[in-house]
């Protein structure tokens, strides 16, 4: 698919010259870049609006960013290797368009594996040109292949904050590569490399603060999965007690009771009992701070008919009102006054009260 390659050739002063260079070796890559250069200012935007866009939503649409590689990749492939066959220009359009559509499907729901060869693809190319921009392209292949690797197998095992740290830089040193290329900027190498990790920092900044998950939703659902667990743990509580009661009630001969139905985590937290005591059995000293108790319970079947019964008897049979004796006083039989309990003579005229 390449021509006889010569690394000394691909050298170059900037990442973007010695990718074109390397393009050129590509069947038909002379062509495309001739007619790439005729559109070279749209090009410049829109791949800067995408590197940007990379920079700073590349964790959040890391799913779409994949699919696009792979949609690109495979119908620039597919498109290579029809012209190799000398086929009319609509079959290679054909096979272009059949391979773009099999590469965007594929990156979709093979979207990690798309993730882990897109990162040691540009890496390893990206690592390369910057060897072969500085005459090094022999340790320029070693190393990119060594760097793409070693990346693409930590954004895969620590997704969130390798692909955050990953989109962000690629979006930015390329943003900053693109608007280098123009020819009204005319920045010098050290302005592409400060843009690049401004724009880097600033990228990874912003991922981070649109992607953290709220405390808050993550404590609900904690709870929400303890009170699960908790019911789902008294109900088979309950279930073993049903199961042993018939061995033990064999050899008494008594009837075993029916085995409570406890309700679900979600029955529990939509089904509020309200529990409310009757004045009628209270008195009158009782009455006047507890009018009126309203209590929250999750209780079972039975004890909810229970209550109800209670309350229904309380009900048509009200509960005479308790009546308290009061206690008796010690009076001196002399004076008349109280005395205190075990008192021998009354403190006020001296009676002898035993």
């Amino acid at each position: 698919m390449f021509e006889k390659l010569h690394l000394e050739e691909l050298e170059g002063n900037s990442v973007v010259e010695v990718l074109g260079k390397l393009f050129e070796k590509i069947p038909g890559g002379s062509d495309i870049l001739e007619v790439l250069k005729e559109y070279a200012i749209v090009l410049v935007i829109l791949g800067t609006l995408l590197a940007l866009g990379q920079c700073f939503a590349g964790y959040k649409l890391r799913r779409l960013w994949t699919t696009e590689v792979g949609l690109v990749v495979c119908g620039f492939i597919g498109a290579i290797v029809a012209m190799q066959f000398d086929l009319p220009i609509g079959a290679v359009i054909g096979i272009a368009v059949a391979a773009t559509i099999l590469g965007a499907v594929l990156a979709w729901f093979l979207w990690k594996v798309g993730l882990f060869l897109r990162v040691l693809v540009t890496m390893g190319i990206t690592v390369f040109a910057i060897c072969a921009m500085n005459e090094i392209p022999e340790i320029g292949l070693i190393a990119g292949a060594a760097v793409g690797l070693i990346v693409a197998i930590l954004v895969v095992a620590f997704e969130k904050p390798m692909t955050i740290v990953y989109t962000s830089l690629a979006g930015g040193f390329t943003a900053a590569a693109l608007l280098s290329t123009v020819e009204q900027f005319g920045f010098e190498w050290w302005i592409t490399l400060i843009l690049g990790v401004v724009l880097m920092l600033a990228g990874i900044l912003v991922q981070a603060l649109t992607n953290r998950k709220s405390a808050e939703p993550k404590a609900q659902e904690n709870t929400t999965e303890m009170l699960g667990e908790f019911m789902e743990g008294l109900a088979a509580d309950e279930a073993a007690a049903g199961a042993e009661a018939p061995a033990e009630s064999a050899a008494t001969g008594e009837a075993v009771p029916e085995a409570t139905e406890f309700v679900t985590a979600d029955e529990a937290a939509s089904e509020v009992i309200e529990f409310r005591i009757p004045e009628e059995v209270m008195t009158e000293a009782a009455a006047e701070p507890m009018a009126e108790i309203k209590t929250e319970l999750l209780i079972t079947e039975p004890i909810a008919e229970a209550v109800e019964e209670v309350q229904s008897a309380a009900n048509e049979e009200p509960v005479k009102e308790a009546t308290v004796a009061e206690p008796e006083k010690n009076v001196c039989p002399g004076c008349g006054k109280e005395y205190k309990p075990g008192a021998k003579f009354c403190m006020i005229c001296g009676q002898k009260l035993i």
